[in-house]
Formats: C-alpha cells, sequence, structure tokens
C-alpha cells in the first residue's frame, strides 16, 4: 500500500465452539482512491485456527435462606455469562428439587416448596457446555424450613344434662401444602 491507501482486514472463525483445526476466514478491503479497483485481493482461510475453554465457576445460593413450611423459596445459582447448560438442584438425599435449562445470560432460577419442615442441604450441579472448563460444579447450602402455624378452633356445642355426647366438631386454620 502506498500514500492515501489504507487497508481494513479481519479475520474470523467458523464457530464459536472451542476446539482445534477450526477453519478461519479472512474478509476486508483497501480503500485506494480507485474503489479498490488497484488491487487484487486473494482470501484464503486457514484450517490451523484453536479456540480454548474459558474458565468457569458457579456459586449457588439459595434465597431466602430461612423459610416457614408451605413457602416455596427461589433457588438461584450463577453461572459463567452466556453459557449454556443446566443446573439442577438437589436435597441432601440427592433428590432433584428443580431444574433450569433457561441459564443463558448467567443465570439459573427455579422454585421450590419444601416437603416437610425441616433444614434441607441444597446442592446445585452445573452441566455446562463444552466451551467451559468447569463443566461440573457442586456447591452446597443449608434452607431452614420453620413449622406453620396451625389452628384448629373447637366449635360450641350445647347438650342435655343425661343425653348422649354431641359429636365434637372444630374448624382448622393454616393447612399449606394440600395437608
Amino acid at each position: 500500500l502506498a500514500g492515501t491507501e489504507t487497508a481494513n482486514f479481519v479475520e474470523n472463525y467458523s464457530t464459536s465452539a472451542v476446539g482445534t483445526g477450526l477453519t478461519l476466514v479472512p474478509s476486508g478491503s483497501v480503500s485506494d482512491g480507485n474503489n479498490g479497483a488497484n488491487y487484487a485481493i486473494t482470501f484464503v482461510n486457514v484450517t490451523t485456527g484453536a479456540i480454548t475453554k474459558a474458565a468457569s465457576s458457579i456459586v449457588i445460593t439459595a434465597v431466602p435462606v430461612t423459610l416457614t413450611y408451605g413457602a416455596s423459596v427461589s433457588l438461584t445459582a450463577s453461572v459463567p455469562t452466556n453459557a449454556t447448560g443446566t443446573v439442577t438442584f438437589r436435597d441432601s438425599a440427592n433428590n432433584t428439587l428443580c431444574t433450569d435449562t433457561s441459564i443463558v445470560g448467567g443465570g439459573a432460577n427455579c422454585s421450590w416448596t419444601p416437603s416437610s419442615a425441616t433444614n434441607y442441604i441444597v446442592s446445585a450441579t452445573y452441566s455446562g457446555d463444552s466451551n467451559y472448563s468447569a463443566s461440573s460444579t457442586t456447591t452446597s447450602v443449608t434452607v431452614s424450613v420453620s413449622k406453620a402455624s396451625l389452628t384448629v378452633t373447637a366449635n360450641a356445642l350445647t347438650k342435655t344434662y343425661g343425653a348422649t355426647d354431641p359429636t365434637l366438631t372444630y374448624t382448622v386454620s393454616g393447612l399449606v401444602n394440600g395437608d
């Protein structure tokens, strides 16, 4: 190139996936004052490109970590930005609590309602895509579930002395989870 002539060339991978032997595709143009007609440009692809895995990690937080039986908790996990994969939340007995596959953009979130009033050790496993080194990372948090309040109210009944006792009746309020 001479004088005021300029060139603008770039190369792009033909894929964004991790791998070796990837094709690099060049493109660009020359500004030579003659609409580029002063140069015959030949673009040659190269097949020796390489994309390596990105380092990544997962951090799980359960919010809130204390709740009342019958309430649901939002289990969240952060994953590498723009990662794809699945985050599966499990309790200490390895039962699946919930699974989120919509994590593009760096996060997973699913709602879970505990089945009893107790403490749960909840772990999240990220099964990421092949572009990340940490394809399976597990972290845990304790979710404390306290007892729900239940109110049993006896109905006021009457009875005549010497008569058979009436059937006792009552009302209950505060049942949750279909109990």
